[in-house]
């Protein structure tokens, strides 16, 4: 045999026997797993009113509901979920024209999307119904500024992600 191949055969008798181990690891889902369980359920009851533009009183119940839910959630997490919650109560409120509530609830929604870490469609939206907001209070200028970024943030949801080379 030749010098280095008994070097790497007597490396390999001499190493230590490897022994596997099993390791069970168990961990606290935390409170916002629990939030995530009953949030699904009341924004799917909230967006299926808003869509079939139900009767107002119950529409605004059932997302006031959710966006509750979603003020459990961990002020650094869910920031989509979050938004969504409050783009659709906002929407709830502009339906039933309840100008002041629907701009309060959508600055929440803005105020999500401005922390950054929202896609260009969902930060759009929160503009938009913000702007609704503001244009049935009577701000249009408000609401034109408004629309201008969630065209922007449209614009760039369309044209796909940009390289960051």
């Amino acid at each position: 045999m030749k010098p280095q191949a008994i070097s790497i055969l007597l490396g390999f008798a001499l190493c230590p026997i490897i022994q596997a181990q099993s390791v069970t690891v168990t961990a606290d889902a935390g409170p916002d797993e629990s939030v995530s369980q009953s949030y699904m359920a009341l924004d799917r009851d909230c967006r299926s009113l808003v869509n079939k533009r139900a009767d107002p009183v119950e529409t605004i119940a059932a997302c006031k509901k959710v966006a509750d839910e979603a003020d459990k959630f961990a002020p650094q997490s869910h920031f989509i979920t979050r938004r969504a919650a409050y783009v659709f109560y906002t929407i709830a409120l502009v339906q039933a024209r309840k100008s002041q509530d629907a701009l309060t609830v959508g600055d929440k929604a803005v105020a999500v999307v401005v922390l950054g870490h929202d896609d260009g469609s969902g930060s759009s939206a929160a503009y938009s119904v913000r702007a609704q907001a503001k244009a049935i209070g009577g701000d249009l200028a408000g609401a034109d500024q408004d629309l201008e970024k969630a065209e922007t943030y449209e614009r760039a949801a369309l044209s796909g992600p940009q390289d960051s080379r």
